[in-house]
């Protein structure tokens, strides 16, 4: 079963980072914008150290409707909230590669996924 917004908004968390993304994005200027923008789409967790990027989590997504699916899309409700505020300042386009990733729907995971 595919995770849908409604999921994540059961989890707490959910909602205070997205209250805390929106705060954040508004202190910050373009290029402190652009970094974050980048850091939510491309970053890399390596060694166990770091923040996974939404490219990272979906190649890593295995159907983990309890926790990682919300994750997923917390993480790019707050990607949309420093892309919204991007625009708004009048920094230009975002990234378009941020732009899709932070619309892009869950995978669903077939039943010979993992065999």
């Amino acid at each position: 079963m595919p995770v849908d917004e409604s999921t994540c908004e059961s989890v707490q968390k959910c909602d205070l980072f997205s209250k805390s993304a929106k705060k954040q994005a508004h202190k910050m200027d373009c290029k402190e914008l652009l970094d974050k923008i980048t850091e939510l789409t491309d970053q890399e967790k390596t060694g166990g150290m770091g923040t996974k990027g939404l490219e990272q989590r979906f190649r890593d997504y295995l159907g983990d409707d309890a926790t990682h699916g919300p994750a997923i899309l917390n993480q790019q409700r707050s990607l949309r909230t420093y892309i919204d505020e991007y625009i708004n300042k009048g920094c230009g386009d975002p990234p378009s590669e941020a732009y899709e990733v932070s619309r892009r729907p869950l995978p669903v995971r077939s039943a010979t996924q993992g065999l």
